[in-house]
C-alpha cells in the first residue's frame, strides 16, 4: 500500500515541502510536533519567555483547588468579573456611538 505524503507549506519562506519535518529551503521547523519542541527548548532556556506568571497560577489553583466551596465562590466571582466588564463595556460603546 502506498504510504500517504503531505505538502506542508513552509510559514517563512513558503516554499511547499512533501513529507518532511523541516523546510528543504530555509531550514525552518514546519511539523507540529517540531516546532512544539522547539518552543519548549526555548522556554527551558529562556524562562521568561514563559507567559504565565503569579495571578495566572493564582487563578488557575483556585479553578482547581481541592475544596469544592472555594472552587464555587471562585467561579461566581469570576463569572460576576465578567458580567461588569460586558456590562461597562457596553455602556462604554453607546455612550461613544451617542457622542460622535
Amino acid at each position: 500500500m502506498a504510504e500517504a505524503r503531505i505538502e506542508i507549506k513552509c510559514t517563512h519562506c513558503r516554499h511547499w515541502n512533501l513529507g518532511k519535518d523541516y523546510c528543504e529551503s530555509c531550514g525552518e521547523p514546519i511539523s507540529q510536533k517540531e516546532i512544539q519542541k522547539q518552543a519548549e527548548k526555548n522556554i527551558k532556556l529562556n524562562p521568561k519567555l514563559d507567559k504565565r506568571d503569579r495571578l495566572d497560577e493564582s487563578l488557575e489553583h483556585l479553578k482547581n483547588h481541592r475544596f469544592l466551596l472555594v472552587r464555587v465562590f471562585f467561579h461566581i466571582v469570576y463569572s460576576t468579573v465578567w458580567v461588569f466588564w460586558i456590562i461597562s463595556s457596553v455602556f462604554s460603546m453607546v455612550v461613544a456611538f451617542l457622542s460622535a
